[in-house]
């Protein structure tokens, strides 16, 4: 891992690619701010970057949802149903818990009937819950916590105000900490969390948009900015679909506000996929010590 500074993480498993960076580096004699710097001809324009059918690279749909509950119910009209994992002790306490909102990818579009649901599960943490990998508890220096996650399942591109009637839907439904609201997603997920961020970023604690497929801009950034939200992105170098820059740039205008919670970015130089979520929302990959979860837990409002 070769840690470009305070603001950005860059990942790689290969030794080669280490040794051949480092030697490069050495040569032109670089600074670690230098690592990995797009070129000016590179930035993409401030709109956003529509993606096709079937942008999440696992199809895989499973059989049954296992330790989650599918609900069919129009919470909007581009809502037509989620799925629910609760905390294993919800119904024996009467406290409230943190919350997180999980959006799926473009491939996963639907309209939240049980022939359609299940497809929400392929991927991010709905999926990570299915496969059994979600602990029961994450531990912090804040304490330990269980989560309420809640996948909702979109009929088209979700907006924020979308975003926004879900989490409005479990504050009644469910007992949600208010202070510690989570937004996160994939692909099109992804660039449905910068949406929200922009628009409703003072509701919520933190943000973690992973492939983010909208490009990035510096009025949107600003307001994330001036939120005092939390960000923590994700992104493939070697992204085919969603550029890396969307992520790149994105954090990078959040920080040249100088926000008081400055944003993080990850980018895996060695990746050529689409799909960085799968180690991203795994909770056994962890950095400084925390996976992404925990990470969440050090934020709230």
């Amino acid at each position: 891992m070769i840690v470009a500074n305070v603001r950005e993480i860059f990942y790689m498993k290969s030794p080669k690619l280490l040794f051949a960076v480092a030697i490069a580096c050495a040569l032109a004699s670089c600074s670690k701010n230098d690592v990995e710097q797009p070129q000016q001809d590179q930035q993409p324009v401030a709109t956003e970057t529509a993606v096709t059918a079937g942008d999440s690279s696992d199809m895989y749909t499973p059989p049954a949802l296992y330790h989650q509950k599918s609900i069919t119910t129009n919470v909007d009209v581009n809502i037509g149903g989620y799925i629910q994992y609760l905390p294993y002790n919800y119904t024996s306490t009467t406290k409230n818990y943190p919350l997180i909102i999980s959006i799926h990818g473009v491939g996963e579009l639907g309209d939240g009937t049980p022939g359609k649901i299940l497809k929400v599960a392929r991927n991010g943490v709905p999926r990570v819950i299915n496969d059994g990998k979600f602990p029961n508890t994450f531990t912090t220096s804040a304490g330990t916590f269980s989560f309420i996650v809640l996948s909702p399942q979109f009929r088209n591109w979700p907006s924020a105000t979308n975003v926004n009637d879900m989490i409005d839907y479990a504050i009644k439904h469910y007992r949600v900490d208010v202070t510690r609201i989570y937004v996160t997603g994939l692909s099109m997920g992804g660039g449905a969390c910068m949406e929200y961020g922009a628009a409703f970023g003072k509701r919520i604690a933190a943000l973690v948009p992973m492939a983010n497929c909208n490009g990035a801009s510096t009025t949107k950034a600003l307001s994330i900015a001036k939120s005092g939200l939390a960000v923590k992105a994700f992104h493939n170098r070697y992204d085919p679909r969603c550029s890396y820059l969307n992520t790149y740039n994105y954090v990078n205008y959040i920080n040249s506000d100088a926000p008081i919670k400055p944003a993080y970015k990850t980018i895996f130089l060695d990746k050529k996929g689409h799909n960085c979520w799968a180690e991203a929302s795994d909770p056994a990959y962890k950095e400084s010590g925390q996976n992404v979860y925990q990470w969440m837990l050090n934020y709230h409002r």
